[in-house]
């Protein structure tokens, strides 16, 4: 991450004041951030301030999932917003950007589309992502023989003989299940009427 970060730094002119970034797919590429989807984090995430010499500052609330623990910066800073149990005092994004601008005054998002900034920004990550470091090669080609013994797997699959179909036994199974609701609704209806009858008139 690191050594995108000072190569992205190079492509956009190795500007003189700090970048911040904020698209998800941005702060995954240059920190290493991501927010597990299946989690009550989903839909919200992390600012990033990336200073001129490469360095950068990551800001992130304190109810996101242990996924951003991984992420690759050279600070965290931790916002709390909302413990469980008083009620939060501001809305989930507005505590981040608080707590941002606190520590970087003056700053603003800077990777937003339709902006002359953001385009730079996204055009350069554009470029970057289609050259991959000797790590992200290895990465590669291991997927690769991974998803070669998958398909060895499925081609193999073939020579397995096919059962007869199974759908008689799961018609005999509904037809037992139907009739054994049917036999509950007539007992409680018998015991209604049994209940009845014995009333005190």
């Amino acid at each position: 991450c690191e050594q995108r970060r000072k190569k992205f730094l190079e492509m956009v002119g190795n500007p003189s004041i700090p970048l911040v970034l904020s698209n998800p797919a941005n702060l995954m590429y240059l920190a290493g951030f991501f927010v597990d989807p299946f989690s009550l984090g989903a839909g919200f995430g992390g600012i990033l301030v990336i200073n001129p010499d490469g360095t950068c500052v990551l800001f992130h609330d304190d109810r996101l999932p242990d996924s951003v623990l991984g992420s690759c910066v050279t600070e965290k800073v931790c916002v709390h917003w909302y413990d469980g149990i008083q009620p939060a005092k501001t809305q989930r994004d507005l505590a981040l950007v608080a707590k941002f601008q606190s520590r970087f005054p003056g700053l603003y998002i800077s990777d937003i589309p339709g902006t002359e900034t953001g385009s730079q920004i996204f055009k350069a990550l554009g470029l970057l992502r289609r050259k991959k470091y000797p790590d992200e090669i290895a990465i590669l080609k291991k997927c690769v023989q991974a998803s070669l013994a998958g398909h060895e797997g499925t081609a193999q699959l073939k020579d397995i003989e096919q059962g007869p179909p199974r759908n008689e036994d799961v018609a005999s199974l509904m037809g037992k299940r139907r009739r054994r609701l049917r036999e509950i609704k007539m007992t409680r209806r018998a015991a209604r009427r049994t209940g009845r009858s014995r009333r005190p008139s």
